[in-house]
């Protein structure tokens, strides 16, 4: 009973040994038995072949002796030859058939739809709020399910030692003493960017956040100009100034909004730098395109596109600031922020004991709309209606 085999692979040597027979020796230039050229996964299938082939025409001691292997080894491939074919010569699956601890099907399911129905959070967001109520699997069986199922991507971490740094430069801070200001333009959002289009919904929003705690306070406007930054920024300030908590620096880009690119005397400064010096908070600028430097912001900019302005509805523009102002709060009092280990208002509770939850709440607003409440002097030009005002919104603070 032959396979037809013919010898001409350089991988072994004619000779004709003691069998009489054109005989492979195998391996015989490398030095390697059969065990260790199987482990290197190369032309396993072929050397498996010529030894079954080898050992229906000699036996199963001289195949043995010849592929430098154990008579049991002959035998297995032999046996499986016989019941399987050549298929059987083929490496099997090594993964049990039955794993007693694995996540039962509905469970997997269960974790699919929650993710599906909210594809803004990971595993450690599903099970922080929803793992008891649903009673998920631990931790690593949600994120090999999602894995497996493709519903979840692969980040490049950062440095582990890099990260721990700045994890405790930023926990020797105090709340509010460093705070980033930044801008987002909405109109980039697929969900959101059809009501700009349609409804004249705000396009930008200004966004305020203090590094210790991770707390946040936002504002809707339809330009991005040092006015509406200098109002927002006049807002936030007298907030946190009512309640102690005044910041010592405020961090921001580059952008025209908040620092003038090419001015003519380089101490001229912005209505957003004016209303910093009026309060008495320094001003810092990251390096230009170093968007890293405002990251705590820059990742409430990515977290509230996918929880909020992708994922929501809004049948009017009061409903819009309506459910700005909820989801805010919920960031604010409720949202784990799995980076800090506690929500913001945790982290302002153990450093600020006597604190009061209102000083988190202060409510999103359109920032146009707040500046026509006052009567400005005739003949005043724009850029002077914006000093008078955040001057005005100052001095009654």
């Amino acid at each position: 009973m032959g396979i037809g085999l013919e010898y001409s692979s350089p991988l072994f040597r004619r000779n004709r040994g003691d069998c009489g027979a054109r005989c492979p020796k195998v391996l015989t230039m490398s030095g390697l038995n059969y065990e260790d050229f199987v482990r290197g996964k190369a032309k396993a299938y072929e050397l498996r072949l010529r030894m079954v082939s080898y050992a229906l025409k000699h036996g199963v001691s001289r195949a043995a002796r010849e592929f430098r292997t154990t008579r049991r080894t002959v035998y297995k491939w032999l046996r499986r030859y016989e019941e399987e074919g050549r298929k059987g010569l083929v490496d099997k699956k090594r993964a049990p058939k039955h794993i007693p601890h694995k996540t039962p099907e509905d469970v997997a399911r269960r974790v699919v739809r929650l993710r599906e129905r909210n594809p803004h959070m990971g595993p450690r967001s599903l099970k922080y709020y929803y793992g008891k109520r649903f009673n998920l699997p631990s931790l690593g069986a949600i994120y090999r399910i999602l894995k497996q199922e493709g519903l979840i991507k692969a980040h490049r971490r950062t440095k582990k030692a890099k990260a721990r740094d700045m994890r405790e430069i930023k926990k020797a801070l105090s709340p509010f003493q460093k705070c980033q200001v930044d801008t987002k333009d909405l109109s980039d959002i697929p969900n959101y960017s059809a009501f700009i289009k349609l409804a004249g919904y705000p396009r930008y929003q200004y966004t305020f956040r203090c590094v210790r705690t991770g707390a946040v306070f936002v504002g809707l406007a339809h330009s991005n100009n040092t006015l509406n930054s200098a109002v927002f920024l006049a807002a936030v300030l007298n907030h946190l100034k009512e309640h102690g908590l005044l910041p010592r620096v405020v961090q921001t880009d580059n952008g025209t909004e908040f620092v003038k690119i090419r001015a003519r005397d380089p101490g001229e400064l912005t209505m957003f730098q004016r209303v910093l010096e009026a309060f008495g908070v320094e001003h810092r600028t990251i390096p230009p395109g170093q968007k890293t430097y405002n990251s705590d912001v820059e990742a409430f900019h990515r977290l509230i596109e996918h929880e909020f302005y992708d994922v929501r509805e809004y049948a009017s523009l009061p409903l819009l600031v309506e459910k700005l102002s909820l989801y805010q709060e919920f960031f604010n009092l409720k949202r784990m922020n799995f980076y800090k280990g506690k929500t913001p208002w945790a982290i302002l509770r153990d450093l600020v004991p006597k604190a009061k939850r209102k000083v988190l709440l202060l409510r999103p607003f359109i920032i146009e709309e707040v500046i026509p409440d006052i009567s400005f002097p005739k003949g005043m030009t724009a850029a002077q209606m914006g000093v008078y005002y955040v001057a005005r919104l100052i001095i009654t603070s």
